[in-house]
């Protein structure tokens, strides 16, 4: 028997400090693209992603695999569910192999 858990935790951090800058989910075993996709979903509907907003992402395959790979046309096509407008939310995948550019790499 395993004695270990294994947990994946997914964090979204966002600079408008007037609507709860940092979303987090924390579940067991991995997640995957599908997953990713919802938790977007979910974070345009509770108004944390905006219209007109930058997501940007590393090149990890949760978010560029699978149910990952229609997320840059939702973002952009989806209305919004505050006003009824097309999201025109950009998707931005930060360069390979920069770990500069992603401070989680840090850790």
């Amino acid at each position: 028997s395993d004695f270990r858990n294994s947990y994946c935790i997914m964090g979204f951090c966002g600079v408008d400090l007037m609507n709860a800058p940092f979303q987090f989910t924390i579940g067991e075993d991995n997640h995957d693209a599908g997953y990713f996709f919802d938790s977007v979903r979910q974070l345009v509907a509770i108004g944390c992603l905006k219209r007109h907003d930058i997501l940007t992402v590393d090149n990890s395959q949760i978010h560029c695999g699978g149910a990952a790979r229609v997320l840059e046309d939702y973002l952009w096509n989806a209305l919004s569910p505050f006003g009824g407008q097309p999201l025109r939310i950009l998707l931005l995948y930060l360069p390979t192999c920069s770990p500069e550019l992603n401070p989680i790499e840090l850790l």
